[in-house]
């Protein structure tokens, strides 16, 4: 016999659910888009083209419409992060989550790489999260339960395995600047937390043999999809999250394993 858990949110909320939160989502955050207003969520998408907006509003099913909402948004660009946290707080009231991972999807080996790129990649990579977060954090704190969840991957920890030196080295950057802000941040109720993915599905997809040759490198056996990864944003974004701040989530598929 299963016994059924008796754990109730005081407020009678499901867990984890995100009804009555906001939370932004760009870069290879945005295939948990859809997973994500499953959960209750609402979702503004940053989208680097006004293109790109309007095809992802047609991919999302008109039960969810109401709930999501899509801005052209360089996150390094401070007075445009700014309008799209006040069109996110006129539309939906709030703004508690953001879910953030941009940066150069730079290959290249430490032999073929020219300190120019290096510093390029670095700066690409670590400029815009900074200057991202630098303007978010004041409305993040305006709400209930502010988060930040930076996506990375494993190749910090484990050299390059989808990524380049450059880009691995910049994605190292990001986890220690995401710790600063935590611990920085933690006794005013902010977590900010990262999740090193192996390799995912984006709107860009791979040729089948880069796909495959990922594939065969994964345990699992295979790339890491939206509905993957959408639960651990889920989690994080939530109120329930509150006690995990400065952490770095494996969502690897067992690609590396700490």
């Amino acid at each position: 016999m299963v016994r059924k858990s008796s754990f109730a949110h005081p407020k009678g909320i499901t867990m984890f659910e995100g009804k009555g939160r906001t939370i932004v989502v760009c870069g290879i955050a945005n295939p948990s888009v859809i997973p994500l207003l499953k959960q209750g969520y609402n979702v503004m998408l940053l989208a680097h083209s006004a293109e790109q907006a309007d095809k992802m509003r047609e991919r999302i099913p008109s039960e969810y419409l109401d709930h999501f909402d899509a801005a052209f948004c360089r996150i390094e660009e401070p007075e445009e992060v700014k309008a799209m946290a006040e069109q996110a707080i006129a539309r939906f009231g709030c703004v508690n989550a953001i879910a953030t991972g941009v940066g150069p999807n730079e290959k290249n080996s430490f032999d073929d790489t020219d300190p120019e790129e290096f510093f390029r990649v670095l700066q690409a990579t670590l400029r815009g999260h900074f200057i991202y977060m630098k303007t978010m954090i004041p409305y993040l704190l305006r709400f209930e339960a502010p988060r930040i969840i930076n996506l990375t991957c494993i190749d910090w920890k484990c050299g390059h395995f989808d990524y380049g030196v450059s880009a691995a080295t910049g994605k190292g950057g990001l986890v220690a600047l995401t710790r600063a802000i935590a611990l920085e941040y933690a006794g005013k109720g902010l977590t900010a937390n990262c999740i090193a993915v192996g390799a995912l599905k984006t709107l860009e997809p791979r040729t089948p043999e880069r796909e495959q040759e990922l594939n065969s490198k994964i345990p699992v056996g295979r790339i890491a999809t939206g509905d993957d990864i959408a639960p651990a944003i889920a989690f994080l974004a939530s109120r329930e999250s509150s006690y995990m701040t400065g952490a770095v989530l494996n969502m690897s598929g067992g690609a590396y394993m700490d």
